[in-house]
Parts: C-alpha cells; structure tokens; sequence
C-alpha cells in the first residue's frame, strides 16, 4: 500500500511539472523572472477571457535605478471565436492595470500598426499609478502583437511594456523577448 501511494504521489508530480512546462510560450534567458496566471485574473476578475497569461520580468526590474523598471513583457493566451479589436484591448488593459493598481483611472489609448497575415500589430500608453514603488502616476509605452488562431479559436497577445520612450534602448531587450511558436501550433 505504501509502494503504491509513494507512486500514485510521484505520477502526480510528474504531471503537475509537465503541466508547468506547457506554460512556456515567452522564450527568454534565465536571468529573468516569470510569473504565470489562469483567466479569470484574481486582480481582473472582470476581464471576460479564459486562458492563461504569461508574464516575464527582465532581472532589475523592480529597481527603481534600472532602465528595466516597469519594463516586461507578457502574453495573454486566450480562447477567441475572432481576433480582438483595438477597443476590446483598450478597454481590457484598462480592466487590467485597474485592477492590478487598485485604481480606477488607468486610461488606454492604442493605435493600430501594420497587419501581417493573422497578425495585427498596435502601439499606445497606459496612464496609470505605480502602485509598487513611486505610489505616483506613471505612462507606459505599450506595442501588442495580436495573433489569431482560427483553427484552434484562440489569441496570442504579446505585451511589450516600458515607462521608457520607444526610441530608449530597453526596447530591443524586451523586442528580443518573442513566442516560443509563433505559429499557433501550441
């Protein structure tokens, strides 16, 4: 009896790190720190999705010296029966860093980009409060590559955020932080 709950304990583990595995969809080196969440979000409850988010933290990140402070990048990995459009991504991201915040401000304001097949591309900002280190409001610069999988009627929403400008160097570090299947094989 022993032997078999010994085993029964150790297949359990064994499918818990595979499922923990199948997370990976950010590919990054090992200095950075991630974080995975299910939909609905314990923070967002609101935000109407199932799936999950990835979130990937570069190392000095919460260092309020660094250029990396604030700047991450994450994905939403999302079931969808059509692509997302600029305003349910506006109105989402603002559900989102309302939430995240405890504030009911956050204001969204994004741009379409170019589209490339089932890729859709915006820029924007994100006012809201740093909630985490300056308790001040604070604008980040966002771009989102939006990916939809018809045949597996799911979204892939890559995030790039930084307080730092477009043109500051932070961004080929969080631009070099890409899905491992960048071609909704997953």
């Amino acid at each position: 009896m022993k032997k078999r709950m010994i085993s029964i304990f150790l297949l359990a583990f064994s499918a818990a790190l595979l499922a923990q595995e199948q997370h990976d969809l950010l590919a990054t080196d090992s200095t950075w720190n991630k974080e995975v969440f299910q939909f609905p979000l314990n923070f967002a409850p609101e935000i109407p999705f199932e799936g999950m988010e990835e979130a990937r933290f570069p190392k000095r990140w919460a260092d309020t010296t660094s250029a990396e402070c604030w700047s991450y990048v994450f994905v939403w990995d999302i079931k969808r029966t059509s692509a997302i459009t600029k305003r349910e991504l506006e109105d989402n991201l603002a559900r989102y860093y309302n939430g995240l915040m405890k504030w009911q401000h956050s204001t969204v304001r994004m741009t379409p980009a170019k589209k490339a097949g089932n890729v859709s591309r915006f820029t924007g900002e994100i006012r809201t409060l740093d909630a985490f280190f300056s308790k001040k409001e604070m604008t980040l610069f966002v771009t989102v590559s939006s990916q939809y999988c018809s045949r597996q009627k799911k979204a892939q929403l890559v995030f790039r955020l930084s307080p730092r400008a477009f043109e500051h160097e932070i961004w080929q570090k969080l631009n070099g932080v890409n899905l491992l299947s960048p071609d909704c094989s997953r």
